[in-house]
């Protein structure tokens, strides 16, 4: 069987056993969490089912197991403090809204995740880590991961932090760009796909399409527009958001 496929269905049988907990509990507490550790569940069972522990591919597994976690463990902690998620107040109810919800889920999820399935199906770098590609992809992915770490916990701080409430915020990565935790994501993904691409053929070059699904995601789907949107509606008024949306920079310093 298909590599691909067999990620799909361990993605989509975790995806729909939570699908049942969360519609019969009616909750979305488990929505986020379930996204970022079907990353985690792939990674884990390509990496230990083919035995393959060599440098390379142990870097990849534990940098994509690193992130999975790492923001797991962020969007449940703040769902819990949301209480509630205003995205599934009309879906959940609905079975088959629901249900769809996480089909779609679980598919962008098995997209996205493409690079490194088909990364631990190949024999990276077994003659030394001297290639650009390596290097660069290493670079990206640690890079990517810190910054995207190091802004939700910068921008969740000021949030838990009395007296913030009704400011925006605009400090620490946030001085410079305005969604500093989406560059990061899209310099890991970007990061993965270079790690693998030298060892890519004929239609697997087609992996591309998960940093690319990340950047249109991010930047015209579900991201930096509708928080743009709801932050001028909350602070547009405010002198010192309309000072801060002009001097910064939407995503990558200098140029966009």
């Amino acid at each position: 069987m298909s590599p691909i496929v067999i990620a799909l269905l361990l993605i989509l049988i975790l995806n729909y056993a939570v699908f049942l907990l969360a519609y019969k509990q009616q909750t979305d507490h488990y929505t986020d969490i379930t996204y970022a550790f079907s990353f985690v569940l792939v990674a884990a069972y390509f990496y230990f089912v083919n035995q393959e522990f060599t440098l390379a591919k142990t870097f990849l597994f534990v940098m994509v197991a690193l992130w999975g976690i790492r923001l797991g463990v962020f969007l449940r902690s703040r769902v819990g403090k949301m209480g509630e998620d205003k995205r599934f107040v009309h879906i959940r109810p609905n079975f088959w809204r629901f249900f769809r919800f996480f089909t779609i889920q679980g598919t962008a999820i098995c997209l996205i995740s493409l690079p490194f399935i088909i990364g631990f199906h190949k024999p990276l770098y077994q003659d030394g880590l001297q290639s650009p590609f390596f290097w660069l992809g290493a670079v990206l992915m640690i890079f990517g991961f810190l910054i995207e770490a190091v802004s939700d916990h910068q921008k969740n701080a000021f949030k838990n932090k009395g007296g913030n409430g009704g400011k925006s915020f605009q400090q620490g990565l946030y001085t410079y760009i305005r969604h500093p935790n989406y560059l990061g994501e899209i310099m890991f993904w970007t990061g993965v796909f270079i790690y693998v691409m030298p060892y890519l053929t004929g239609i697997e070059y087609g992996s591309v399409i998960s940093p690319i699904f990340i950047i249109l995601l991010l930047n015209f789907v579900s991201g930096i527009n509708l928080l743009e949107k709801s932050a001028k509606k909350r602070y547009g008024d405010l002198p010192e958001y309309q000072a801060y949306f002009k001097r910064t920079w939407r995503l990558i310093p200098f140029i966009y």
